[in-house]
């Protein structure tokens, strides 16, 4: 098997995160990830004779300034008539990585997010706001 490899590795600076058709301008972490139930399947003997695998799920965290807090605050209200985000249906989040014109871009499909938490303590200068969401799958790499 002869793999292609290019150890082109992507920074932050090649990073552009699009929510609900807009480009996140105070996005400060993104992180997602998909993960499988996996269960030993036992027969003769101590050790598995197989893994059987399970229901797989999607989960991830962004972490933004305040500004797209209240951005998503108003495009909840827009779109539900409530002011909370929690509220807004389900969306995709495209994950687009870009270095000297080598683009792979991720689409989280179906987010829905799960918390939504404002705090701020002496001597914060910004608020950063972390959102758990979940999502029904992960596209990797797709084109267009």
């Amino acid at each position: 098997m002869n793999w292609d490899f290019n150890s082109r590795e992507y920074s932050w600076k090649d990073l552009e995160v699009i929510m609900m058709g807009r480009p996140l301008v105070r996005i400060l972490e993104v992180k997602y990830k998909g993960s499988q139930e996996t269960k030993p399947i036992y027969g003769r003997g101590a050790n598995p004779t197989s893994i059987q695998k399970g229901n797989k799920k999607y989960e991830g965290e962004l972490k933004i300034g305040q500004s797209e807090l209240e951005a998503m605050i108003d495009k909840a209200k827009s779109v539900t008539g409530s002011a909370d985000p929690l509220d807004l249906p389900p969306f995709d989040i495209t994950v687009a990585y870009n270095k000297n014109g080598l683009i792979r871009t991720d689409v989280l499909v179906g987010v829905v997010l799960k918390d939504v938490e404002k705090a701020l303590k002496q001597g914060d200068t910004d608020m950063e706001v972390s959102i758990p969401f979940e999502c029904v799958n992960i596209k990797y790499n797709t084109v267009g």
